[in-house]
């Protein structure tokens, strides 16, 4: 059995991130890029995954990951975990949690589709996230039927989750999108944000509005 290829830095290399013109990040060791959005999702959130190679320590903002040895499972960030993934240094070993209550997360967004309700709270990079794992999937299930399984539960929960948002007038979304102190967003996935800004940004105008009617109103009674 052929041996994977070397990693292209050395374990004393330090992974030096740095944004670009562009607004994409981007390592000098290694080719892989993201914009803003999708850098802080795969930065932030870790994955357990097993080494199919011996691989050096990697050093990322003072933390250290490795090194790494067949079959010893270990936790990395994502965007290190699709580094070694498109080399196929490593394997999957434990999905997000979140993954695993798929079935459970459509059941209640449909209940409260029913209901009138608000978005379901979902993870902030679920659509990202769960697109890369699916794709993981794909390339080392053989059958195909995880995968498969789990990427139509992912696009069932986008359905969903879009038909609510693009069935909203900027009169309701304000109810819809769950806004909390500071205008945060806590119900939406930052894809889901980015397709939808044009309405939203209408809503807080909207709400910007209808705060300085009601200003304007007390000023006329007082």
């Amino acid at each position: 059995q052929n041996s994977p290829p070397p990693p292209p830095w050395k374990s004393s290399h330090t992974m030096n991130i740095v944004p670009s013109s562009t607004h994409t990040y981007r390592s000098s060791a290694v080719n892989v890029s993201f914009n803003e959005l999708e850098f802080s999702s795969f930065l932030e959130n870790e994955i357990s995954v097993v080494p199919q190679a011996r691989l050096p320590e990697v050093e990322l903002f003072g933390r250290k990951y490795g090194p790494f040895r067949p079959s010893e499972a270990v936790r990395i960030p994502l965007w290190i975990a699709q580094e070694f993934d498109r080399h196929g240094w490593i394997r999957v070993e434990e999905l997000p949690a979140w993954m695993e209550t798929l079935s459970t997360l459509i059941e209640e967004e449909k209940q409260q589709s029913n209901g009138g309700a608000a978005l379901g709270r979902v993870p902030f990079d679920y659509i990202t996230v769960g697109r890369w794992v699916c794709e993981h999937l794909a390339r080392h299930d053989s059958s195909g039927t995880e995968s498969s399984r789990y990427a139509l539960l992912l696009r069932d929960l986008e359905e969903i989750r879009t038909n609510k948002m693009f069935g909203a007038n900027s009169q309701s979304l304000h109810q819809l999108l769950d806004f909390d102190d500071g205008f945060r967003f806590g119900s939406l996935d930052h894809v889901e944000l980015n397709n939808r800004r044009t309405l939203i940004l209408d809503t807080l105008h909207l709400l910007n509005d209808i705060d300085e009617q009601g200003e304007d109103d007390q000023d006329q009674d007082g």
